[in-house]
């Protein structure tokens, strides 16, 4: 479904909710389970272990120590599995977290492997992390040894301290805003293996959300793992942010938008000359036709905005180019295509453009002010080129490029074809995690720290029977005198 309403946005279709609810009515059995088809990112507050802890610790070389946990037999070295009550009668917390270390009320630390709020939880943990080495183990003779009594944790979770922390647990729920997003590095945390945890750490304010498998530390009650049918459908989209990508589709894909689906097989190559759409602008190139009508100047898919001395600098430079241009028999010309416009010499419109169309001469171009009016009935995108998908390795932060070309998708729910035609080449694609492109700014920022180290951006790559890479298009670094739709 997601894929499907990202197609229609992106070819600017509307999808009513009754098709959408005659399409998809197997998928929307009954109350909840609708919800429950993507993702469930919240966390429900009311079913969180409150009352207990489980954790696992290292015994340090202190008798002192050993001897205050009055269990006889307990070795420096040995782990223990241990679960108990998480407050005293009072209601107090019995125990304090802080890094590495769990710290018993005489203030005594033990270190501390992993900690949860239930049994499940905790064996969760210790199958996404190594945290036990079974071969140091044998070697060195050490022993796992339990604590704690596994038929208390009903009783605990429902006392009347667990009921009165509750609320505070609540609180630590609503002020998250992210919810999708990792409490320790803050970006988006939705894969599988990501983890919910609670964050009660000394000096540091209660937080409940998500955390990446790597960024989790010993001190976070992890509550439970982060699952549902969008990462059973999409395994590939790690710490994708759909929120995001789903936010500026509907004003997007301009560039991608303008390419004719008239020349099948043709690889478009795109010019990005890092002039940014200027917003502010209070005036805009009117070009004058010969026959009667006019157009404006455009970029980036709206109608371009320019403060007045560079405005008037530019349609002297127009003017002197049409000038030029009609001196060698090639004068510029408009020609109008179903997403926008072409304005460029003649002969290039000629050679390059296969699409029909007349093609009318420009005669002058003059600067008029901005009025709001132009840009409702002109402008078409927001952005130009985002939302685009790119990848980056999860270990060592290095982008994914084939021969030098930064990989791009316009549609990141088509991530399984391009997995596929990168296997042979021996990229795996679960190493790298999906990034988005929110804004043509995002863009700018990456294409001017990347046209330093890479040739060009690939969009939407396949490959042909042969094995070769066959690109939608080609984004590269340049200036040019004319824009396809801006």
């Amino acid at each position: 479904m997601l894929s499907e309403n990202a197609g229609a946005a992106s070819n600017r279709m509307t999808l009513e909710k009754e098709s959408l609810e005659t399409r998809y009515r197997e998928k929307l059995r009954g109350e909840g389970e609708a919800s429950q088809w993507l993702l469930k990112i919240d966390i429900d507050v009311k079913e969180i272990p409150a009352g207990i802890e489980y954790f696992l610790v290292e015994i340090p070389d202190d008798r002192a120590l050993i001897g205050y946990l009055g269990v006889k037999g307990l070795l420096a070295g040995d782990v223990v599995f241990w679960g108990t009550s998480r407050f005293d009668p009072t209601c107090r917390k019995t125990l304090k977290f802080s890094g590495d270390q769990c710290i018993l009320p005489n203030g005594m630390p033990l270190k501390l492997l992993a900690r949860a709020a239930s049994w499940a939880a905790l064996g969760r943990i210790m199958g996404s992390q190594e945290l036990i080495d079974s071969r140091k183990l044998k070697a060195s003779g050490n022993r796992i040894v339990l604590l704690g009594e596994e038929v208390m944790p009903d009783i605990y979770n429902k006392s009347g301290c667990a009921r009165k922390y509750r609320p505070d647990l609540f609180a630590a729920f609503c002020k998250n805003t992210n919810p999708s997003r990792c409490l320790v590095c803050g970006r988006p945390a939705i894969e599988q293996g990501a983890l919910t945890v609670e964050i009660d750490e000394e000096g540091n304010e209660l937080e409940i959300g998500l955390v990446h498998a790597e960024c989790w530390k010993p001190a976070h009650r992890v509550i439970g793992t982060v699952s549902g049918m969008f990462l059973d459908m999409f395994p590939l989209l790690r710490r994708f942010d759909v929120d995001a990508y789903i936010h500026a589709l509907p004003g997007g894909h301009g560039a991608f938008m303008s390419l004719s689906p008239k020349i099948p097989g043709t690889v478009f190559v795109m010019v990005w000359s890092g002039e940014e759409y200027d917003p502010h602008g209070t005036f805009c190139l009117q070009i004058e036709l010969e026959n009667g009508n006019h157009m404006f100047a455009i970029h980036r898919g709206r109608v371009e905005r320019l403060d007045k001395p560079i405005a008037e600098q530019k349609a002297k430079q127009m003017n002197e180019q049409i000038r030029s241009q009609l001196e060698k028999y090639d004068p510029m010309c408009v020609k109008v295509i179903e997403n926008g416009h072409i304005y460029a010499p003649k002969s290039a419109i000629e050679n390059s453009d296969k699409e029909p169309g007349d093609l009318v001469s420009a005669t002058l171009v003059k600067t008029i002010r901005f009025e709001q009016r132009i840009a409702k009935a002109l402008d078409k995108y927001k952005n130009w080129y985002a939302p685009l998908c790119y990848f980056q390795r999860v270990d060592d932060q290095k982008i994914l490029t084939i021969n030098r070309s930064i990989v791009l998708l316009t549609d990141p729910f088509s991530i399984a074809s391009l997995a596929a035609g990168l296997k042979p080449l021996g990229i795996d694609l679960q190493e790298f995690e999906t990034r988005v492109i929110a804004s043509d700014a995002d863009f700018d920022r990456l294409a001017r720290d990347m046209f330093e180290v890479v040739s060009d951006f690939v969009v939407d790559p396949t490959w042909d029977e042969d094995g070769h890479l066959v690109p939608a298009a080609k984004i590269r670094q340049g200036s040019i005198d004319w824009r396809r739709g801006g």
